[in-house]
């Protein structure tokens, strides 16, 4: 049921990111909305990302999952009245900044409730099995999102996309979890305070020294994926000039991991670290040349083989995991989400405030400059390089 929650929700949700991000360029023409929206989006986690990690941690899990997703249907179907009636551009802005505030309650649940349905020796496997779901159902999703975008209009993507969240949370209510560790976890919590608790967080967090450093290179490289990911329809509109063009380099994308997720994941990759390095060098690689490819064909060759090999940075994700006590998981993944993507939310409003300056070929080298300087930093410190499973 787990999976067939995460293997629905991801075509909605990349139906509906292709189809509204078109739908916004061509309505602004202007990219300028890819940063506004990437950015309320991170500010959204940033600002209230900690206080729901303790939320997270007093409430059951799977009861949060299940409203987050009717509360999202709701919304969804609440920006299609709004598109309707043609109203300022501003009440999308303030719709999508509400999903993505109710999308904080979800992200850190259902993935604290994957640790808990495996156990800590199947979770480098079930963390990639899980990217590999994501990124197929992705498939489907801009797929999807490319044909309706250049052949349907939004109200379709937006009602299939508010149907998926509907299906989600039925297929999460039959989830069966281990009961006993999540009501310890909660007991823990609700003996403190939320600042008390914030804090008891942040000193788990420094005394952790792996997860500092993973909190450190994935702050890095996760300012590179912003880039990488979202210039990607402002080269599609301003290179190609095709909605099909950007669906299919989505698809490439969503392609690529999902067969490199499907490799890591059946071969319990162990030595999670080295994997991490090793991936973001050759996806530097790959990126580098793809921002300055001319060529519809190539682009998409490249940015599939940046998917295929990103996929080996993933299980370091189920290692942090596993380095993480219950009793702190929701709070430490939500503060640790925090400081991650605090670099990540500067770059969209960048993006936004300088779009009609931006030139996509130096932002994709910087990205794959990020890349590297990751990959440097995961061979210089310790416990990341030689973090790995028994």
């Amino acid at each position: 049921m787990y999976f067939i929650s995460n293997m629905v929700s991801p075509i909605g949700d990349n139906l509906f990111n292709i189809a509204i991000t078109w739908y916004m360029i061509k309505v602004t023409n202007s990219i300028a909305p890819i940063g506004i929206v990437g950015g309320l989006s991170l500010t959204a986690k940033i600002i209230f990302g900690p206080f729901v990690g303790v939320i997270i941690d007093k409430l059951s899990r799977k009861k949060i999952c299940i409203i987050s997703d009717i509360v999202r249907a709701v919304l969804i179907v609440l920006l299609m009245l709004v598109i309707f009636a043609n109203w300022n551009i501003a009440f999308l802005y303030l719709i999508i900044f509400v999903v993505e505030f109710v999308d904080l309650f979800y992200r850190p649940s259902i993935t604290s409730i994957l640790f808990n349905i495996v156990g800590e020796n199947l979770i480098a496997s079930a963390f990639s099995l899980n990217g590999f779901m994501n990124y197929f159902t992705a498939f489907v999703g801009v797929s999807l999102g490319g044909v309706f975008s250049q052949y349907m209009n939004v109200y379709v993507v937006l009602l299939f996309n508010a149907s998926t969240f509907i299906i989600s949370a039925l297929a999460v209510s039959f989830i069966k979890t281990n009961t006993s560790l999540l009501d310890e976890s909660s007991k823990s919590v609700e003996s403190r305070g939320i600042f008390a608790s914030l804090k008891c967080s942040i000193f788990y967090i420094k005394s952790k020294k792996f997860i500092r450093q993973f909190i450190l290179i994935t702050f890095i490289s996760n300012i590179a994926y912003t880039i990488i990911y979202g210039l990607i329809p402002a080269l599609a509109n301003e290179v190609f000039n095709s909605s099909i063009v950007y669906s299919l380099l989505q698809i490439g994308v969503a392609l690529g991991s999902s067969i490199g997720l499907f490799i890591v994941g059946n071969m319990c990759l162990k030595k999670v670290g080295k994997a991490f390095i090793i991936a973001c060098f050759l996806s530097a690689s790959c990126i580098s040349l793809f921002g300055f490819t001319k060529y519809p064909i190539l682009a998409i060759v490249l940015i599939t083989l940046f998917g295929f090999v990103d996929s080996a940075t993933i299980p370091i994700f189920g290692y942090n995991q596993k380095e993480i006590e219950d009793e702190y998981r929701g709070r430490v993944i939500s503060i640790s989400n925090t400081l991650i993507l605090s670099g990540s939310a500067l770059i969209n409003y960048f993006i936004a405030v300088f779009s009609s300056k931006i030139n996509i070929q130096v932002m994709y080298l910087v990205a794959a400059i990020l890349l590297i300087i990751s990959g440097i930093l995961g061979i210089l410190l310790k416990e990341f390089r030689t973090a790995k499973f028994k």
